[in-house]
């Protein structure tokens, strides 16, 4: 069995690079992140459709600064880009989640986001 590791408080961005690098290991393509002025980026995020997986990642980023939201609604932004790609909808660019520190800047995903997060299925 194999265990997660306990929450901290915060991390720094190269900490948490670290961390999500290895909980996302292990996939055909490398998930990577990377951290930009307004957004960070997880290249080949689709392969990710453990709910829990995606908790665990966001929860990380969460306490990460800049980042100021919560990991539900990291995780249900995330999500809506897989849909996204498993629909076949702008699948080149739904492959890779961009998630704003503070807020997605389009209402469409914003509200489906939120959606998601209503009714628990991030």
């Amino acid at each position: 069995m194999r265990r997660t590791a306990a929450p901290r408080s915060s991390y720094s961005q190269e900490e948490a690079e670290q961390a999500i690098a290895r909980l996302l290991s292990g996939y055909p393509a490398p998930c990577t992140l990377r951290f930009y002025d307004d957004r960070l980026n997880i290249a080949n995020s689709y392969q990710v459709h453990s709910r829990r997986k995606r908790l665990e990642v966001c929860a990380i980023l969460a306490v990460t600064p800049p980042t100021a939201r919560r990991a539900e609604s990291l995780s249900a932004d995330w999500l809506v880009h897989n849909l996204a790609y498993d629909l076949h909808v702008r699948r080149q660019s739904a492959r890779d989640v961009d998630l704003d520190y503070l807020a997605d800047r389009r209402w469409m995903v914003r509200v489906v986001s939120r959606l998601f997060e209503l009714l628990h299925l991030f």
